[in-house]
């Protein structure tokens, strides 16, 4: 793509443009943004990842072989159960912790939290309540034609028979499931579950970590409006902050700045929604790296300053295979620099298209005009006179650079136009929360 000539707008000009604004639209499926999520809480802690995302596989298997299962509940349950861990996520973050011991302390805590977040932040509203179930008890009677009941004994026995299972190495006797009966809201679950082994050896598949694949197709299996898709995309950005809050408002400046410049650049409307959601996913890595080197007070060290760049790495590989081609690239691409000194790939100006270097120019600019732990905010001069010998360096694009320095207010004011997109009832969140708690 052609980068156009420099334009300079006067005042009217400028209102003109406001006044004709386009917002973007998200080209991913609300499917592509929940496996995101789920990569997301595999990256910040592992072991809870792990768990979440075998909730997720046997709930589904459970209710689909069981005498219970109703298509309409599918889409509720797939959503509940992949977001099981997120009061664990939110709390224990990075903690070395077990996900074996979560019925043994603060389990109301973080399964409060989840009811909480997804009831004021996702489309499930009171459906997340059923997270305020854990410990009901319930016989097979009373579960019939009860969605909640269904979907809170489904999800919670999941989690215990997993428990057990994960003890064993993924094995187990009709003795084990007997025993185990006592604990689960409804003892029925532990046959379905039985029942489902034998036929599609359950068992197998999650020693063997083999149901990434059978849980794609589930979540492809729904459908979602676009609606639901913005809900899902602040959801997952809400999620970046419970891990680094620098990273959560960079992210979300990053994402509105390259919209704005891209418009001033003549991007298509295609081209500008790559380019937000890019900015959305560009620092996504980050949830791999300790808080303490993303929070950081001060300069990082050699050996934290190698492991901040290696970001980059972790969002290639959580991107992968889940976001359309172009936004990845894009999103990996955002530490590129013209000359070829930038980082992963060591690209050139022949090989970085125009969204590419937008992002990179939008990431440094963000970054400069943010208030982080160890630094102030840089004022406008600041950030031009940084933007402008990068440019000379042959770092930059000095085309967009140039846009940037003849239509400052406006490129300030696109970029804020479209902030309200990411405003979330978040301090509902903590209200009701904490009223809960």
């Amino acid at each position: 793509m052609k980068i156009p000539e420099i334009q300079v707008f006067d005042e009217s000009e400028k209102l003109e443009i406001l006044e004709a604004s386009y917002f973007p639209q998200i080209p991913l499926s609300a499917q592509e943004i929940l496996r995101l999520i789920s990569r997301v809480y595999f990256q910040i802690n592992n072991d809870f990842g792990s768990f979440n995302d075998e909730v997720a596989f046997l709930s589904c298997e459970i209710l689909k072989n069981s005498e219970l299962y109703d298509k309409s509940l599918f889409k509720d349950l797939i959503i509940l159960s992949l977001n099981f861990v997120l009061g664990f996520i939110k709390f224990k973050c990075e903690e070395v912790s077990f996900i074996d011991e979560l019925y043994k302390e603060n389990t109301d805590k973080y399964f409060a939290y989840n009811y909480a977040f997804l009831k004021f932040m996702t489309p499930l509203k009171e459906k997340s309540k059923i997270f305020l179930f854990f410990a009901k008890k319930y016989d097979l009677d009373e579960l019939k034609g009860d969605s909640e009941k269904i979907l809170s004994s489904i999800i919670f026995d999941s989690s215990r028979i997993l428990i057990m299972l994960r003890k064993n190495n993924f094995s187990y006797t009709k003795k084990d499931l007997e025993n185990l009966k006592s604990s689960l809201c409804c003892p029925v679950i532990a046959d379905y579950f039985f029942e489902t082994d034998k036929k599609l050896n359950i068992c197998l598949h999650l020693r063997k970590r083999a149901y990434s694949m059978i849980l794609d197709d589930y979540i492809s299996e729904i459908d979602f409006s676009e609606k639901e898709k913005m809900a899902f995309l602040k959801c997952l950005v809400n999620i970046f902050d419970f891990k680094s809050t620098q990273t959560f408002t960079h992210t979300i400046s990053t994402a509105c700045y390259a919209f704005s410049l891209g418009k001033l650049a003549g991007c298509e409307k295609i081209e500008l929604d790559e380019l937000f959601v890019s900015g959305v996913l560009h620092d996504i890595g980050k949830m791999a790296i300790p808080r303490s080197v993303l929070e950081s007070m001060g300069k990082l060290s050699s050996t934290d300053f190698t492991l901040m760049r290696s970001h980059v790495y972790f969002s290639k590989k959580m991107l992968a295979r889940i976001v359309p081609k172009n936004i990845f690239t894009i999103a990996v691409h955002h530490h590129e620099k013209l000359d070829g000194s930038g980082y992963p790939d060591s690209l050139t100006a022949q090989e970085l298209s125009l969204q590419e270097r937008i992002l990179t120019v939008v990431d440094i600019f963000s970054a400069l005009a943010q208030k982080r732990t160890y630094k102030r905010e840089y004022t406008k001069e600041e950030i031009l006179k940084i933007l402008k010998d990068l440019a000379e360096q042959n770092q930059l694009d000095s085309d967009l650079y140039a846009i940037i320095l003849n239509n400052y207010e406006v490129f300030i004011q696109g970029a804020e136009e479209i902030k309200p997109i990411f405003n979330s009832p978040i301090a509902d969140v903590e209200l009701f929360y904490s009223e809960l708690v």
